[in-house]
């Protein structure tokens, strides 16, 4: 059975599809996922959010005739704080004199 692709992206179910948003499913890499009302998600939005941190996959609500994805959220490491005179360079003059030499003698130089 050929499936059609809606005007939206999503894929229209086969059979008794009539183009709305009730019979729309989201294509991923391990097959079709399909959604949920907010009304449905609202009574068991604990278990959701319980599968979606356990298994990994995301779920998709609906509101209206606009889609949100529930997926897990990875906080990346802080920075770390560098003490006071880290990235300084003690430099002489005549290291600074000899560095200015080598890119002026350089072939990237630019003009």
């Amino acid at each position: 059975m050929v499936r059609e692709l809606g005007r939206c992206g999503l894929i229209k179910c086969p059979g008794t599809c009539s183009g709305d948003l009730y019979s729309v499913r989201f294509r991923t890499e391990s097959g079709f996922m399909d959604y949920m009302t907010v009304i449905a998600a609202k009574p068991k939005l604990g278990r959701l959010m319980d599968r979606v941190l356990k298994k990994g996959e995301p779920v998709v609500i609906r509101r209206g005739k606009r889609f949100v994805q529930l997926s897990e959220y990875v906080v990346p490491e802080p920075i770390p704080q560098r003490p006071v005179g880290y990235f300084a360079v003690e430099e002489t003059p005549t290291e600074y004199e000899r560095a200015n030499r080598l890119a002026a003698l350089s072939p990237d130089r630019p003009e």
